[in-house]
């Protein structure tokens, strides 16, 4: 079974480049994920305990600034989400919500620890943070 979810990780864009092979410590850490449209997958503000990998479907997530604003935005397979929280050792910065049948894996502490120890997935999870965090800065005028 890992073998095959190994596979599964490795086919998507995030893993581009890991053989299978190299996936499949991370692959045994990974619970399946079902979510149905409408189930909130992350709270913003709550403590962050996992990420989530999406294999299949759709997300929205939706961060409230400070200062009241809302940034949205949507994600789609292949995206890991809930990585921020777990980077920082803080709460969780947005909530998101499932807007289709999602389909994916849940990984907890040390899981994300495997994540980090793949040089191909590092590297694109600090990019990915990066992203992330400028949009939800407020350009000074």
């Amino acid at each position: 079974m890992t073998a095959v979810r190994a596979d599964e990780l490795a086919a998507l864009e995030f893993f581009g480049g890991c053989p299978a092979q190299t996936l499949r410590p991370l692959a045994a850490q990974l619970q399946p994920l079902v979510a149905e449209p409408g189930q909130v997958l992350m709270r913003q503000g709550e403590t962050a305990l996992t990420f989530l990998l999406i294999g299949s479907g759709q997300a929205q997530v939706t961060h409230v600034g400070d200062d009241g604003s809302v940034t949205v935005s949507d994600l789609g397979p292949g995206v890991v989400v809930g990585e921020i929280a777990l980077l920082r050792d803080k709460p969780r910065n947005a909530t998101v919500v499932a807007t289709t049948e999602l389909k994916g894996w849940a990984g907890n502490r040390e899981a994300f620890a495997a994540l980090l120890e793949l040089p191909e997935a590092m590297n694109r999870m600090v990019r990915t943070a990066r992203q992330r965090l400028a949009a939800y800065i407020t350009p000074i005028e």
